[in-house]
């Protein structure tokens, strides 16, 4: 009876353990064949490096022109097809508590940006004057020629262009500004002042430049680039005249926009 009991337990035994071993043995092959196709899947993915140095930080964009308080009050474009020029000004400018609107005409050969309802003056607009120049004369020659019947005290003096004079978008080499001559400062000559002024009057071409293009040197521009006696200021001020066009965060003053059409 023990004999037969200890035979049945033996063969139980061994197939309990040969169930164990086929059940560990699938486990090991399902895990595989798992394994297999996991790998598989992943060899369809690129590469991730992982990196060990920070990810720079990209800069940031550059922030758009700030508005100046001229720039919010407009400006137009004015063009002339005769003098083949145009410019852009703004068309309006605030003096304290007064703010003034400004036009522009033509006169001649001349343009003038001058309020609304005041004639244009040429002793105190902005203006830019065209004038025939012979192409082979420097800037020297040209205005002194137009100086001849000038008296010796409408001084011109001639000066290279540099970083004073703002970037124009003509192109050229020097300008020529008028001075009256006059006692200098601490002299014993009393200045006459009533005379003085009369002086600027024959000498005309006072507080601007003349300047050409040097791709036009059959034209000879002279540019009126601030006011004076009682004419139109600026926000800060000052009587400089801007464009209202925002270039590299600075506005521009009207004669930087400067150009001729053909």
């Amino acid at each position: 009876m023990k004999k037969k009991y200890f035979k049945r337990f033996k063969l139980n035994y061994k197939l309990i353990a040969y169930a164990c071993i086929g059940l560990v043995f699938g486990l090991v092959l399902h895990n595989h064949k798992v394994y297999s196709e996991k790998k598989e899947r992943m060899a369809t993915y690129p590469i991730v490096e992982l990196r060990k140095d920070p990810i720079p930080t990209p800069k940031p964009s550059p922030k758009p022109p700030t508005p100046t308080p001229e720039a919010l009050m407009g400006n137009v474009t004015f063009t002339s097809n005769k003098l083949n020029i145009s410019f852009t000004y703004a068309t309006r400018v605030k003096s304290g508590q007064t703010t003034s609107s400004l036009t522009a005409t033509e006169v001649g050969n001349a343009v003038y940006i001058h309020e609304i309802g005041k004639p244009p003056t040429l002793f105190s607009n902005h203006f830019v004057k065209v004038l025939d120049k012979d192409p082979r004369l420097d800037l020297e020659k040209a205005v002194k020629f137009m100086f001849l019947d000038k008296p010796q005290y409408c001084g011109i003096r001639f000066y290279e262009k540099n970083e004073d004079l703002p970037k124009l978008r003509f192109n050229i080499t020097e300008i020529a500004r008028i001075n009256v001559q006059h006692p200098p400062s601490g002299s014993n000559q009393k200045i006459d002042y009533e005379k003085y002024q009369k002086w600027q009057d024959t000498c005309v071409f006072r507080l601007g430049f003349f300047a050409y293009d040097i791709s036009r040197p059959d034209k000879l521009l002279f540019i009126r680039d601030t006011g004076q006696y009682g004419d139109y200021v600026g926000t800060n001020g000052s009587n400089i005249l801007y464009s209202n066009i925002i270039e590299e965060d600075r506005n521009l003053r009207w004669y930087q926009t400067l150009d001729f059409l053909k």
